[in-house]
This record gives structure tokens, sequence and C-alpha cells, in this order.
């Protein structure tokens, strides 16, 4: 007796396939990889800063805002788990799946026109995404066609019973297990919901999509399952997935934050106004001719393609081809939601890639007798990508890869090395758990810094597209405030020219007009940098000098200066303890304690509850700068037990105020003798020791540590 095989609900992958299939992802790759050390553009780099929050534990919708879904950020969040963070990763991921796409093309294109002119249509696709500007590149749409790629191939291939001649090449095989075929068609629709999650406005061409596919699989003379339980498994796998999401979101809290967004999504922000003069390019007008010129202008970039797609879709209806319907419902559909988007920017376009590659396959399909006029397709379609990849790709980006432009000066041309410089400039004076924010639309400063924000809010879009009345802005600018509070960012970062197409004014201007935003930024930070279009501003320490007088005064317990005349003073001989007030450089003067080593000043002291602090300044006396020295050293005791030691040298190098901050917690509530003592340098050499503690103050932190990141309201 003959041992039963299984019969699976595609073709197996032989090695003849696997070589195939290898040599699409193969020449993908090479022709993409000149290009994948390029800039990040906006979009990306909300995608690969939302990306990183997730790898650090953070949770969709919750801790990162976007306009699109997050399967985005996931895959972004991929790229970075693969190959670090760098520019090319995402880059480089967006080429595998578009390869990878272009395979499940060709394997489902082969049951209607035969291995041939799908592996072509397949590499035709792989190729045609990758040739886009790099800045439309790695974007949800080209995410997301290799879901809906695999979800159609899973409805065709779970309803297909193998048995008839359903691609007119095949011979009949036995029909598959009926366990495999429910498990394929679950996962198709799984795919679908996968491919939803990318961007909410392709759910219109994945609803279309699958039910066409469902109806060409029912109503097919080669479909054993019944049309009601076939439509059921998929549904069931789409639904399926989008349950256990939402059961996700619900366990991280992110739910109501996700019911949030898409609500906004879908109510409030196609209400969105676009800035004219940013979106027109040159000899565009306003709606409604904008449409029809967009929509020239990208039949213009590939005519070739688009011609001989819309003629095979034309030719298989005309001729009731089974795949017909599904093609053109897909070709049109995915064109469709492109207008409603209103920027109908290049990769908007590219959801339609699949449709056109198989319906210019469904043209040499028809022609397949004359294979003159198939090679002249192949050519043709060639020769439109191949022009494409020059025009798009390689008159940007040759002056840089040939070595005319350094990397530096490349992405300077590109409106891209200040980020850089800035991310590089806030990741070389933070820690990993330091926060920064960014306003603007700038938000690859994250991923480069790799640093997080202490708002989901990491672009200024949603707060200040021009929308009208709505509930949401509001709460969220205030939201962003309280969150700034809360967690006061070790940087903020703001731009002060460069506008979006949702922009009407420079962010530094929408800054300012938001209540209570400039007013934080000028109490709390300090500018420290500018670097091309951004002002860097640092967090001032809660406990700084610089800080104004009331914040200071406010966490201040004990003034030592306001008790130094209840303190037991032991000046050095002939150098008495006393109360100057220091002026360096164009600072104002602030009242210090003069004491020339060996001097000491004790004070006895309650020391207040909670995190309580010594803070002060140190210096020597601009006076005695020149007097030559070693420099003298700052020691602070409790109880006869030193706690800090610092030493300030006289060179030119040390002659500015050293902050200081001691934690007392340990004595906190307690009665003790505070000393401060002064030294002389490593030298032991006392010229020009005329040490000074700035303002030395008892405070008392706002926050769980002496050094803290907070303020103090």
């Amino acid at each position: 007796m003959r041992a039963k095989t299984l019969s699976l609900p595609f073709h197996p992958f032989t090695l003849s396939a696997i070589v195939r299939g290898s040599l699409i992802l193969i020449l993908t790759l090479a022709l993409a990889a000149p290009f994948f050390d390029v800039p990040m553009q906006r979009d990306q780099g909300v995608y690969a800063a939302c990306g990183s929050i997730l790898l650090r534990g953070g949770a969709p919708y919750r801790d990162c805002w976007d306009t699109k879904a997050p399967m985005t950020h996931y895959t972004y969040a991929l790229a970075q788990a693969l190959f670090g963070i760098n520019l090319a990763g995402p880059v480089i991921l967006s080429a595998v799946m578009a390869a990878l796409t272009g395979i499940v093309l060709w394997r489902m294109g082969r049951r209607w026109f035969g291995d041939g002119i799908a592996w072509s249509a397949g590499l035709a696709y792989s190729l045609l995404l990758v040739s886009i500007p790099f800045d439309m590149n790695a974007q949800s749409e080209g995410f997301a066609n290799l879901f809906i790629a695999l979800g159609v191939w899973g409805i065709i291939g779970g309803a297909q019973d193998r048995s008839g001649d359903f691609s007119r090449f095949e011979m009949p095989k036995a029909q598959p297990a009926t366990g495999m075929r429910v498990a394929t068609t679950v996962a198709a629709g799984a795919a679908m919901a996968i491919a939803v999650l990318y961007k909410y406005t392709i759910a219109l061409p994945v609803a279309a999509v699958m039910a066409v596919a469902i109806l060409n699989a029912q109503y097919s003379k080669h479909n054993t399952l019944r049309p009601s339980r076939f439509t059921f498994y998929v549904a069931l796998g789409f639904l399926s997935l989008i349950a256990a999401f939402t059961l996700y979101l619900l366990s991280r809290g992110a739910l109501g934050y996700a019911v949030e967004h898409v609500t906004f999504m879908l109510t409030e922000f196609p209400k969105v106004t676009v800035n004219p003069t940013l979106l027109l390019f040159p000899g565009e007008t306003g709606p409604p001719l904008f449409y029809l010129q967009r929509t020239m202008q990208q039949l213009g970039r590939l005519p070739v393609v688009y011609a001989i797609a819309l003629a095979g879709c034309v030719i298989a209806i005309w001729k009731r081809r089974e795949w017909a319907g599904l093609l053109a419902v897909w070709l049109i559909s995915a064109v469709a939601v492109v207008y409603p988007q209103k920027v109908m920017t290049l990769y908007h376009w590219t959801l339609a890639f699949p449709a056109l590659v198989l319906c210019a396959g469904a043209l040499a399909w028809e022609v397949r007798r004359r294979r003159w006029v198939v090679a002249a397709i192949a050519v043709a379609v060639a020769a439109n990508i191949g022009y494409r990849f020059y025009a798009d790709q390689w008159l940007i980006s040759k002056p840089y890869l040939t070595g005319q432009q350094t990397r530096a000066e490349f992405f300077a041309s590109q409106a891209v090395q200040d980020e850089i410089e800035v991310a590089e400039h806030m990741r070389d004076r933070t820690t990993p758990e330091d926060l920064i924010w960014v306003w603007g639309n700038h938000s690859i400063m994250y991923y480069w810094a790799d640093r997080r924000s202490p708002t989901r809010f990491i672009f200024n879009s949603p707060l200040m597209a021009a929308i009208g009345e709505n509930e949401f802005q509001p709460r969220w600018k205030n939201e962003v405030l309280e969150s700034l509070h809360a967690h006061p960012p070790t940087y903020i970062v703001i731009t002060w020219y460069d506008r979006t197409w949702f922009d009407f004014k420079n962010p530094v201007e929408e800054f300012a007009d938001i209540p209570g935003y400039q007013n934080f930024l000028d109490r709390y930070y300090r500018r420290e940098a500018f670097m091309g279009r951004f002002a860097i501003h640092r967090l001032t320490p809660w406990w700084s000098r610089l800080n104004p007088p009331d914040l200071l005064d406010a966490v201040t317990a004990i003034d030592l200066l306001a008790d130094l005349n209840r303190a037991t003073l032991t000046p050095a001989p002939n150098q008495p303890i006393e109360a100057r007030d220091f002026k360096l450089y164009d600072e104002p003067a602030i009242p210090t304690l003069l004491m020339h080593p060996e001097g000491r000043a004790a004070f006895n002291l309650t020391l207040p509850d909670g995190v309580v602090c010594f803070r002060s300044d140190l210096t020597l006396d601009p006076q005695s700068w020149g007097w030559g020295g070693d420099g003298a050293s700052f020691a602070v005791a409790v109880n006869g037990e030193k706690v800090f030691e610092e030493m300030v040298g006289n060179a030119e190098a040390d002659r500015f105020w050293h902050p200081a901050i001691v934690d007392l917690s340990a004595w906190a509530g307690q009665t003790v003798t505070l000393t401060l003592s002064t030294g002389p340098g490593p030298n032991s050499d006392f010229s020009g020791d005329l040490a000074g503690w700035g303002l030395p103050r008892l405070v008392v932190s706002p926050g769980e540590s002496c050094e803290a990141k907070v303020v103090k309201k």
C-alpha cells in the first residue's frame, strides 16, 4: 500500500525555485546597496525614533505618537535590532522586504502566467520599490505590500484544490489536506490585518482586495471549501490578529491611547490644511488641478510601466481572465487611497506597485506566443526602472558616491548633517537614561542620539497641524507641558527655521505661541549652543546658581552665609574668613565665603528632613589668578567625617565656577557639625589661594536624589 503524502496549498520550493528566489534577493540588494548609506528624512526619523522606543520597552501609542499605525515602528525596531543604530539598517531591511514581496508575487503569479513571466514580474516589483528616492524609501506602503501579497497568495492557495488547470500550465495534483488549507486561509487573513496595522488608509485596498480574492476563490471551479466557511476562516485570521494586538495594548496600558489615536486620525486629521507654498512644485496649482498634476507627474515617472500594466488589465477584463477582477480592484483601490492623503508624495503610490507588475505580467502572458513582444515588454520596463534609478538615486548621490563630496557635505546638501551633529552633541553629554526633547520635525535626533523623549509627542505636527477647533490639540499641548515639568529632559532642541507641509510658521515661532512653553524653557534651561537650524538648551540643575533667585530660594533650607556669625571660624594666619562678592567674567556677582587655606568654618545645624544636600560653587578669587600657585582644595565634613573634596587649580583652564553638590541625606533630621575647610594645592603652595565658596547653602531636592533632573515649580 502506497503511503499518503501531504500536498501543500503552494507550489513546493525546489532547488530551482530557491535559486530563482535568491536571485531576486541578490539583484535587489545589489542595485540598492550603493544607496544604503543615505540620510533619513523626517518620516523615517519618526519611525526610527518610535522603533527605538519600542526596543527600550515602550508601548505603541502610549509612548510614541505618529500619524502611521505601529507596524512601521516595529519594522524599524527590527532593523535596529539587526543592524544597530545606523542610517543604513532600515533601508537594508526595506530592500529585503521588497525582494520578499517580489518572491511572493512570483509564486502567486506563476499560477496564472507561468514561471518565467511571473518571476520577471516579481523582480520588476522589487527593483521598482528600491528605485524611488532614498527619502521616500523604507515607508509603510512598501512594508505593507509584503503582507497584502502574502494575504492574497494565502487566499488563493488556501482555496485552490490544485485538481484543475488553474494556471493553464499545471498538471493535476492531489487535493491538499483540509487542515493545511484552513491554516493557510486563516494565516492569509492575519497577514491582511498586519498590512492594515502599517497605515490606516491601507484598510481600503486590503478590504477590496480581500473581498475580490475571496469571491474569486469561492466561485472558482477549483475551490472545494464552502463559501461561508472559507469567508469565516479568512475573517477569523484577520480578527484574531486584531484582537490579539488589542489585548496586548490593554496589557501595556496603551489601549486608551490607541482608541484616541485612531479617533483623531479618522475624524480630525483629514481636515488638516497643508501649506500650499511648501506643498506645490513649480508649475503646480492648488486643488482641484493639483490632484491631476500630481497624477500626471507620477504617470510621467513610470510611463512605460503604467501603460503596459493598464493594457494588461484592460485585456484581462475584456477576455474575462480569472485574475482580471482581482488585479483591477487591487490597482484601483491602491491608487484611490493616494488622493485623500493630500500631499500625494511618491511613496504613497508604491501601494499600487504589486498590482502594476502583475498587470504587466498579464499582458506578457497574453502575447506569450510572440516572444519578441514579450522581450520588448521586458526591455521597456527595465529601461523605465533603470532611468528612475538614474534620475532619482544616482544623480542625487553621484557626487558622494564618486568621492566628489564627503559624507558630511552630502548630508549637509540634504539638510541632515546639522541634525546628526546636534544628536551627537547631546549623546556625548548625556547618559542613556537621560531624556531629550526636540521641538520641530527632526525626530531622527532621538534615534541617532539613542535617547528617549519625556512625552509621546516626538514631533510637533500633531500639536500644530492646522485643523481648526478640536478637543485633542489643546489637551495634548497641556499634556506635553505637564510631561516636561514631571520629567524635564536634559536637553531641549528648538528648531528655528524649517517647515513641513503642515507648518505655516517656523517651529520657534509656534513654540512661543503656546501658553507656558516659552516660560518653561526660559525659566529652567539655558542655551548651550546653536548648530545649523537648531538652538540647544540644557537643563539648569535645580540647585544651580544659574537659576532665577526665587527658584534657588525655594529649595534653600539654610543659607550658610546668613548663619556665618554663629559659625566657629578658624582662619588661616592673617587671612580672615569673610563673606565677599565674587564676580567672574560677565556673570553677576554672587555672595561668596572667602576662606584662605588652612581655614575652616564649622556650623552646628539641625538638618531638614528629606533629600538634603550641600551646594556651592567653588573658585579662586579672580584677583589672585595671576599670582601663581597650584590652586586650593575644598572639603566638606559632617561630624568630622569627610564627605567631599575637590581640587581647583589656578591655571587658565580652571578659572570658572566649579559647581558642587554633596548628598547629606544620611543625616537628614539630625543635629550635626558641618565643616567647610580649604587647603593648599597638591604642592602645598599657598600663593594666590584666595579660595571662595559661592552661595554655600543646604538645599532640599524636589526629586529623589541630589543629582535628580527635576524642576521646582
